[in-house]
């Protein structure tokens, strides 16, 4: 099993949790289109990318085993983060918000019921170039959030 633990993890989420209020705290829709979190985003597409990362890791969650889809494994890195965030520009703030909340809740329940055995079961990561474990790639997509929770609060 990865060195980190269930109580790690579960600690992480909390913190992401936290984090992602504190950024969030007063955010209107037009200051997270306004607001340029990266050269090439602004602060909504910043969350809609972090949303597309949570969904893809969600999904490879519900069904471990099963092969990736191939965007994920997509070779250009920004070409294959660019199709997730468009996938994603109808989505407004409320709703990737209200989505990323939920999120975080199925990974808390994920945390909880699933077994040690079934957290240390490997697989292809969604992001596709190595095998991890369940709890690695739960725990990988919270640390992905918090560098980009941390690129929003510096916008």
């Amino acid at each position: 099993m990865s060195a980190e633990t269930r109580e790690f993890v579960q600690a992480r989420l909390a913190t992401r949790r936290s984090e992602l209020r504190e950024a969030i705290a007063g955010l209107t829709e037009a200051a997270a289109l306004a607001t340029s979190a990266t050269p090439e985003w602004n602060v909504l597409d910043l969350l809609r990318h972090i949303l597309a990362w949570q969904e893809l890791a969600l999904a490879a969650l519900d069904n471990w085993t099963a092969p990736r889809d191939a965007l994920a494994t997509h070779p250009d890195e920004d070409a294959r983060n660019e199709v997730l965030r468009a996938q994603r520009q109808h989505l407004d703030l409320a709703n990737v918000l209200t989505r990323i909340h939920n999120n975080y809740d199925r990974f808390d329940r994920l945390l909880a019921s699933l077994s040690d055995d079934e957290l240390a079961t490997e697989a292809q990561a969604p992001w596709g170039y190595r095998h991890v474990t369940r709890l690695e790639c739960i725990s990988g997509i919270l640390w992905h959030d918090g560098e980009h929770i941390h690129a929003s609060r510096e916008a």
